[in-house]
Order: C-alpha cells, then sequence, then structure tokens
C-alpha cells in the first residue's frame, strides 16, 4: 500500500477572490501624501506613476528608494509641468520620467480645416499609482492648499491590470493627443469591466478618458437620477450637465451645485449658462483652493420614500466641455484630457462609503456662498 501523504496548507484566500475598494474624503494634504508613499515603499515588482505634476519630496525620495531597491518605476507626467523640482530630481536620480499631453495640430475632417490646441490644452489629469498591478491609489490631487480631497483605493488583479494598462498607453506615447490620420482617437480602450464586485454590497465600475466619455456618463446618471443631484467640481463648464441639472431641478428633484474658484475659467460662455439661465436651481461657491469633482446620485430616499439605487463618482478633473469648441472659440474639453471615473454603486441603504462621501459634500455646501 502506497502511504498517503497529507501536506498542511493555506487554504484559497477569499478575500483575494473580490475587488476590495475604499474612498477617503479627507482635508488633509499630508494625509494623502503619506498614502502615497507607504504605497511606494510597499512595493516589490514595479511602479506606474501617472500624474499632472510632482513637488512632493516624500513622494520623490519613495520613488527614489524603490527603484534603489530593484523595483521598476514609471512615471509619466504632463509636459506643462517640465522643470518641477520633483521631477528634476527624479531625472538626476537617473529615473525616467515621461512628458505627455503636448499640444497638439491636426487636419479636422469634421470642419474640413486645421485645427490645434496649446500644451495647456491638453491635460493630464490622473493622480493615479498602481503597484504590482495589483494595488492602485488614486487622489484628487497631490497639490497642496486648503480644501477637500479624494483618496480611493481599490485591490484586485483586473483594478490593477486595468490601470496598468491605461498607465503603459500614455507611458508609451499615446495620450490623449495622439490622433489618427483620419483624425480618431488613437488611444485603445482599456476593456475596463463595466462592474468590478466587492466584499461589501458596492459594485465598482471604472472607466478611462478620453477614449471613454467620461462626463457624458455623469450626465446620464443625472438624468436616471430619482431623488437627488449633488454635483461638487472645481470648474462647471458643460452645457449637457448644465441642462440635466437643470431639468431635473425643475421637475422637483434635490439639485445641489457646487464650484470651486476656477468656476468660469476654462469656457466663460459655457459656465454663464449656470448662472444666468438656471433661476431656481440651488449652487454655491467656494473659495478653496482644492475642489474635487464628485457627483452624488440618490443617496437620498426619493419622492415615494424609497432608496433606489446610490451611486458615488469621481472624475479627475473639472466638469469641462464635452465639445472643442463654444460659441466658435476652442474651449478646454474633455475629448483632449487623459482622465478616469471611479463609479460606486450601491443597491441598498447608501453604505459608509458613500455617506462619508455625502458628509464631505455636506461641510462642502455649507461652506459655499449663494452663486
Amino acid at each position: 500500500m502506497i502511504p498517503l501523504l497529507l501536506l498542511a496548507c493555506d487554504g484559497p484566500q477569499m478575500s483575494e477572490a473580490f475587488h476590495q475598494v475604499s474612498v477617503t474624503p479627507t482635508d488633509s494634504a499630508e494625509e494623502v501624501e503619506s498614502a502615497f508613499v507607504d504605497s511606494i515603499n510597499a512595493a516589490t515588482i514595479d511602479i506606474g506613476l501617472m500624474v499632472p505634476g510632482l513637488e512632493s519630496a516624500a513622494v520623490v525620495e519613495a520613488l527614489i528608494s524603490a527603484a534603489a531597491r530593484g523595483v521598476s518605476v514609471e512615471v509619466v507626467t504632463d509636459i506643462d509641468s517640465s522643470g518641477q523640482s520633483g521631477l528634476v530630481a527624479l531625472e538626476d536620480a537617473g529615473l525616467v520620467v515621461q512628458y505627455a499631453d503636448d499640444a497638439v495640430t491636426y487636419f479636422d475632417f469634421a470642419i474640413n480645416a486645421d485645427v490645434s490646441w496649446s500644451s495647456d490644452q491638453v491635460v493630464m489629469s490622473n493622480t493615479v499609482l498602481v503597484v504590482d498591478e495589483v494595488d492602485v491609489l488614486s487622489a484628487s490631487t497631490l497639490s497642496e492648499g486648503e480644501g477637500t480631497r479624494l483618496l480611493w483605493r481599490g485591490r484586485g488583479e483586473d483594478i490593477g491590470g486595468d490601470f496598468a494598462a491605461e498607465h503603459n498607453q500614455i507611458y508609451g506615447g499615446t495620450d490623449a493627443s495622439a490622433r489618427t490620420a483620419f483624425d480618431s482617437l488613437a488611444k485603445s480602450v482599456t476593456d475596463a469591466r463595466w462592474s468590478y464586485p466587492t466584499q461589501t454590497d458596492l459594485s465598482l465600475e471604472l472607466w478611462f478618458g478620453p477614449q471613454e466619455r467620461l462626463i457624458k456618463r455623469m450626465i446620464d446618471s443625472a438624468y436616471s437620477a430619482r431623488g437627488s443631484i449633488w454635483l461638487m467640481t472645481d470648474d462647471l463648464a458643460d452645457e449637457g450637465m448644465i441642462n440635466a441639472l437643470y431639468a431635473k431641478a425643475v421637475d422637483g428633484f434635490d439639485v445641489r451645485v457646487v464650484v470651486g474658484p476656477n468656476f468660469g475659467l476654462s469656457s466663460p460662455n459655457s459656465s454663464a449658462i449656470l448662472t444666468r439661465e438656471t433661476p431656481g436651481l440651488q449652487k454655491r461657491v467656494l473659495s478653496d483652493v482644492v475642489v474635487p469633482t464628485m457627483m452624488l446620485v440618490d443617496l437620498k430616499r426619493d419622492r415615494t420614500g424609497r432608496y433606489n439605487t446610490a451611486r458615488g463618482m469621481m472624475l479627475s478633473h473639472p466638469v469641462w466641455s464635452a465639445n472643442r469648441l463654444f460659441a466658435g472659440a476652442e474651449v478646454v474639453t474633455d475629448q483632449l484630457v487623459d482622465g478616469n471615473l471611479w463609479v460606486l454603486n450601491d443597491f441598498g441603504a447608501p453604505s459608509p462609503e458613500l455617506t462619508d462621501l455625502e458628509a464631505a459634500f455636506e461641510a462642502a455646501w455649507e461652506a459655499g456662498v449663494a452663486l
């Protein structure tokens, strides 16, 4: 008889069978910086960082230390940030920094003319760290200043893989400005999932722009609301979004809008629609330097007293125009922005993650003044 040998071993870890996600609103720039440093220090294989600019000495030091211990470090940033102290320090340490989102000129077949956008109109808005293609950390900003920040964490092979694919495209030179010979966007859809199941009742969606129209998804969510829509953003310059919010407000929905100090900067004419053509719509403005973009849908009971699917959405950039021209003038458009959209859906009463976002919005609402 052949003896049967039994070996003790760990069984499958159920925590790894689902995606893990959390969101933390905070007023502390140091808390966001520390989260990025801790994630970088935990890396063992590779690091992919997409960031509009980098001036955090602590993050720079952590990246240099990671590279010194053999971790592959790839950093991609906006070309307009060239010369920043943090980026110069990385290059001086021998790390490669890729600069993306430069000016673009091409022939537009739709209007039969050459068009061009300056580099400050082609934007890297991602502030995302991908560690070992499993852990993802995303923040509304890494910069200093008064105001609210949103810090999102995601863990899972699908989440990490999808963000890594987006990073690899931009790092490889295919950013929001890359066009084909026929005036089409050259970036590929990363095949991000419609739904990432998590360990809780929450379901996560991830979307990447400009190859997937992020602001349009937010507009569609606004129209689908059955109770409430609360939007906070530094700049609101999208006519479609403004029209959606006003239409729901006229129908008696709880619609609130908070904008930041850069309201009207990207397209004064389209932003004026909010101030001049939406009587009765609740709207306030903040003086904070840092104002993230988030939209909360149906966190409150609807008019029948029921909870519907609650949704929290975080966009990496302001609600800029979906069009490239407004009233004949070039404007900042989400068609030329590298960005991401996180969406949390809750099919029961709002979860702790969404109620935290609700509290952050309420604080901003109370701090704002009538617009």
